[in-house]
């Protein structure tokens, strides 16, 4: 939070009561969405920037308790990327925001915090996401051009991510490289090495300047702040750059300007609370499936509680036992994703019926050639899961999603 709050121009807030009551005031007027986990999240919108809260149902005492709140500077620049199955430490911190790494469609791989990520059935790798993405800069530096850049050899100097395997790069123009994670995680030439992942969430971004504009931030119809949005194309697709005017010199304020280059460390917010998520979890065929496929590879079936019927019913061709009862086939999943010692593969799938395509998952033993089980939902009211049938393999005809394929794509150093 420290980062944002530079980055738009309101380190004052943090140490006075103001924020507290920005953020109460959202709290008490904002629009209100769930997600899986139950919990509720309140969003309002202050000029261009967005605060979303967290409120969570305190079952002991029985009330709803306010648990953190995050802030989005609004924007247009929507990345769809897959998500990347290297585990973060921080990757499950919270509900509300998840760091992870993800692979964009045409290529390349960055760290990405993502904000609201309790709407998404599935974290998975190679899930598909879309998010609203902002960077916002720990250290920024802009060029006239690229002579400027090339002749400069600029290297941010106050981030662990200033440099890559102890080496000073240069990046190409579009590159988003997360530098933190890299060198905390590449293995050194000639020394002992200790992965470190405190810098996991920095990259460093680079390129040149399509559009930049002073935003404000409002409260009560007053301008708290201004702040600047710097937008560059990047692999991933167009990205904002949000720093605050103290962070560059008056030289390099002339600078702001379209066809000049900008590069900076910062950390990536993506919002998923977007589209189709917009109001929170949804509940249909797609993404049930997706939440019930999550929750037999990595457990955690209470995910599943907003979405299963109170009479839902479990089958299995494994079992001759039918498990009915939402609060028992939670814990029937829980308890064969702990107790299993098989390594289990899953994919996305679509059955074939001669009325209509159903979306399935099917599952592997140990190799992905060896499928040995179709995971099917029935579906009632408003989405409501109201049976699971796990079913031989061989008794539907199958369309297995093909896995994406990725180019990698690397900055160009010295």
């Amino acid at each position: 939070m420290p980062v944002v709050l530079e980055a738009l121009y309101l380190e004052e807030l943090g140490e006075k009561d103001l924020l507290r009551g920005w953020v109460t005031e959202a709290i008490q007027n904002g629009r209100v969405f769930e997600g899986y986990s139950g919990n509720y999240y309140v969003h309002r919108k202050y000029g261009e920037a967005e605060i979303y809260a967290c409120i969570v149902r305190d079952t002991e005492r029985k009330e709803n308790v306010f648990e953190r709140f995050d802030i989005q500077v609004s924007g247009c620049c929507v990345w769809k990327v897959r998500l990347s199955g290297v585990g973060l430490k921080n990757d499950t911190k919270d509900d509300m925001t998840r760091l992870s790494m993800v692979n964009g469609i045409g290529g390349g791989f960055t760290v990405v915090d993502i904000l609201n990520a309790d709407v998404l059935p599935s974290y998975l790798e190679d899930d598909e996401i879309q998010m609203q993405v902002v960077a916002y800069a720990v250290d920024v530096y802009y060029y006239a051009d690229d002579d400027a850049y090339s002749e400069a050899g600029q290297v941010l100097e106050n981030s662990k991510a200033s440099e890559l395997n102890g080496k000073k790069i240069q990046m190409g123009m579009g590159t988003v490289l997360p530098t933190g994670f890299l060198n905390g995680h590449m293995i050194r030439e000639d020394e002992d090495f200790t992965p470190d992942d405190d810098a996991d969430e920095y990259v460093v971004v680079t390129g040149i300047v399509k559009t930049a504009y002073a935003k404000p931030v409002k409260f009560n119809d007053n301008i708290l702040a201004k702040f600047i949005v710097v937008t560059i194309e990047t692999s991933f697709g167009d990205l904002d750059i949000v720093h605050s005017p103290s962070m560059v010199s008056e030289e390099e304020f002339e600078l702001i300007r379209p066809g000049a280059i900008i590069q900076a460390v910062a950390i990536l917010s993506g919002d998923v609370a977007i589209y189709e998520y917009e109001n929170g979890f949804v509940k249909d065929e797609k993404n049930d499936v997706a939440a019930l496929r999550y929750a037999f590879m990595k457990g955690n079936a209470g995910r599943l509680s907003r979405i299963l019927a109170d009479d839902v019913i479990y089958e299995s061709v494994n079992s001759m036992k039918t498990i009915k009862g939402k609060d028992n086939v939670i814990s029937h999943i829980d308890y064969i994703h702990s107790e299993t010692k098989i390594d289990y593969i899953s994919f996305l799938a679509t059955i074939n019926n001669s009325e209509k395509e159903e979306r399935c998952f099917v599952l592997a033993e140990d190799n992905e050639d060896n499928l040995t089980a179709v995971v099917r939902i029935q579906i009632g009211e408003e989405g409501m899961i109201k049976k699971i049938m796990v079913t031989d393999v061989f008794d539907v005809e199958l369309r297995i999603d093909p896995r994406p394929q990725y180019d990698t794509i690397l900055p160009e150093g010295e």
